[in-house]
């Protein structure tokens, strides 16, 4: 289920990517979901995706992707998902993906997303991605992200994120990726969110947002996780997450890529959220973050985060 046996994707050189040993979740036929073959990558010809049963989480509804129900989180039902052909990649040619209604989260209209260019690196040329109308969150109003113009990176013009009331989140100065221009997001200090130096990206120094340690969250050191160095964009050293090289992209040397252990799908330690081990990629010691079920959608243990919903 979701194993994918493959020489090379992305020119990684992996014994298995997106391979997900679970009972009920990924639900997904061996020969039909994240099939890649030459012409195709990412192409899933399923009648279920992320299949679970009631009261679980990324429950699939047949006409839906990634729709949300009042009682769902994630329901997905595809016939082009992640299809990628020859010249995209991470293309997705679909009306909705992770849709969600007025009354739902996460919601995205968009004709193409993570849709990338020849010679692009995660260029989406769409008009909206993340896009979440008003009352909604992550809301993105880009022309285009990650290749996105200097003035506008996962830049967000909404009126409220998390219950946040902000001009900009996600802003990026020219100097800054993934800086944020906020008073206060999560109850972090102003200069230090997504704020990203020439030396580090995605390094938090915070105490409270998604219960972020130093050493861990999306915690980078200037040798870890998501550490870019100045020629290079989501570069990583060999051995770490999303290590890619000049010439890869997002190529990943490691045991196993998003490769989630789950008796809850993104359902995380509270010690590990976000926290990847450097032989994994995305792979998730689940219990308790981004467990979600109808009261809670990407709760948080109540020790050390903040319960959303």
């Amino acid at each position: 289920m979701f194993c994918i046996d493959v020489g090379e994707m992305f020119g990684i050189d992996v014994g298995e990517m997106f391979c997900v040993d679970v009972g009920e979740m990924f639900c997904v036929n061996v020969d039909e979901m994240f099939c890649i073959d030459v012409d195709e990558m990412f192409c899933i010809d399923v009648d279920e995706m992320f299949c679970i049963d009631i009261g679980k989480m990324f429950f699939i509804d047949v006409g839906e992707m990634f729709c949300v129900d009042v009682g769902e989180m994630f329901c997905v039902n595809v016939d082009e998902m992640f299809c990628i052909d020859v010249d995209q990649m991470f293309c997705i040619d679909v009306d909705q993906i992770l849709c969600i209604d007025v009354d739902e989260m996460f919601c995205i209209d968009v004709d193409e997303m993570f849709c990338i260019d020849i010679g692009k690196m995660f260029c989406i040329d769409v008009g909206e991605m993340f896009c979440i109308n008003v009352g909604e969150m992550f809301c993105v109003d880009v022309s285009e992200m990650f290749g996105i113009d200097v003035g506008e990176m996962f830049c967000v013009d909404v009126s409220e994120m998390f219950g946040i009331d902000i001009g900009n989140m996600f802003c990026i100065d020219v100097g800054e990726m993934f800086c944020v221009d906020v008073g206060e997001m999560f109850g972090i200090d102003v200069s230090e969110m997504f704020c990203v130096d020439v030396g580090e990206m995605f390094y938090f120094n915070v105490d409270e947002m998604f219960c972020v340690d130093v050493v861990e969250m999306f915690c980078i050191d200037v040798d870890e996780m998501i550490c870019i160095d100045r020629g290079e964009m989501f570069c990583i050293y060999v051995g770490k997450m999303f290590c890619i090289d000049v010439d890869e992209m997002l190529c990943v040397d490691v045991g196993e890529m998003f490769c989630i252990d789950v008796d809850e799908m993104f359902c995380i330690d509270v010690v590990e959220m976000f926290c990847i081990d450097v032989g994994e990629i995305f792979c998730i010691d689940v219990v308790e973050i981004f467990c979600s079920d109808v009261d809670e959608i990407f709760c948080i243990d109540k020790t050390k985060c903040s319960v959303f919903l």
